[in-house]
């Protein structure tokens, strides 16, 4: 009786205490996820863009809704960010095992974002409470490669075909892609080509190095570059995102070991040389590698059209026994010719060298 009498003067209260503006057509929506070792882990706590990272949208149906968001893990820690309409930050909360907070939210679509540290594994569940229809997971797709850089090792870090290249489609505008590269053996980096500034750009190297990118539909090309040049080494390289058909692009290398004597062709200047050509099959602009390097004599390269002229290539080297010329996507399909000499400070001084080619040719053979 003094129950019922309490109820008829407070009934205001009382509601009031048990009441939540929670829309009773949608049940509370529990999402769980798992981040995997074999398809690298999470993609870090601040990169909201990462699909590594586990996002889903949800719809609000009407004006100052009440919102409860809850994310637990048994495992590891973790944080969620959400993103109202215009992808603009709402909320950020974390790092913890155990996160909840209520939310007043207009109508409209939003996004919330599950991260965790960096290539952490583990699993976690998240609640939503007062959705409509619950939360739809934004799926991304997984490629990999597991490559080296072959015997001659990478290019550095320089834009050259003796460093790995690949491209891969971007399926949907303003997703992206992450990127990452893991190697046991040597120091890389992702070099991934920007269309504004008509480069490639990178921000991290070593062992493990990533990169996140949100661009438009489209191909895009990528390098995995050995930190130093002629490191050796293997790598798995893997993309995540709204991606397809990532490939390798093909080359093909050629080693020579030469002999200088006082028998062999010299110029007027008396310096000894040795000549070879090959054929550009590509239409289009093509790239070339070419190294030699002797440990009796000092060394030089030129490299020549069918037609005679010298190609201008600045000449790099790490000591004047050892030189190598970088072509980065100059030459067009036809005939070139490469002349391997001993340079002008050692003339009259012979002995072996070995000559290192990578590009896309064919028909590699010595005059």
């Amino acid at each position: 009786m003094k129950k019922a009498f309490f109820l008829l003067l407070f009934p205001g209260l009382f509601w009031g205490c048990s009441q939540k503006s929670i829309d009773p057509y949608a049940p509370t929506s529990r999402p769980v996820g798992e981040w995997k070792a074999e398809v690298g882990g999470a993609g870090g706590f601040t990169n909201y863009n990462s699909l590594k990272n586990f996002q889903y949208n949800f719809d609000v149906p009407t004006g100052n809704q009440k919102i409860n968001i809850r994310l637990t893990s048994g495992d590891i820690n973790v944080q969620y960010a959400l993103f109202d309409a215009f992808d603009l930050p709402i909320d950020v909360q974390g790092k913890g095992q155990d996160l909840s907070k209520q939310y007043t939210l207009d109508a409209g679509t939003y996004r919330i974002v599950v991260t965790a540290e960096r290539q952490a594994v583990g699993r976690f569940s998240l609640s939503l409470e007062g959705t409509q229809g619950g939360a739809t997971l934004i799926s991304s797709t997984v490629l990999q490669s597991k490559l080296d850089w072959g015997p001659l090792g990478g290019g550095g870090n320089e834009v050259t075909i003796k460093n790995r290249f690949y491209s891969v489609d971007v399926t949907e505008d303003g997703t992206g892609f992450d990127v990452e590269l893991e190697s046991p053996d040597t120091d890389a980096g992702i070099w991934v080509y920007d269309l504004p500034s008509r480069q490639f750009t990178t921000s991290r190297q070593g062992r493990y190095a990533y990169e996140i990118r949100t661009v438009t539909k489209g191909t895009y090309l990528m390098m995995v570059a050995t930190t130093k040049r002629g490191s050796t080494g293997s790598y798995n390289l893997r993309v995540t995102g709204k991606v397809a058909n990532l490939t390798s692009v093909e080359s093909q290398s050629m080693v020579v070991t030469g002999q200088w004597s006082a028998t062999s062709k010299a110029d007027q200047n008396k310096l000894a040389y040795d000549e070879y050509t090959l054929q550009v099959n590509d239409d289009g602009a093509n790239m070339l590698d070419l190294e030699i390097s002797s440990s009796d004599t000092f060394v030089e390269l030129y490299l020549q059209s069918v037609g005679g002229a010298t190609i201008s290539i600045p000449s790099q080297a790490s000591a004047q026994n050892k030189s190598y010329k970088i072509v980065q996507s100059t030459l067009s399909k036809g005939l070139y010719k490469i002349t391997a000499r001993t340079s002008t400070s050692a003339k009259g001084k012979y002995g072996s060298y070995t000559l290192n080619v990578v590009g896309r040719f064919s028909d590699f053979k010595k005059l």
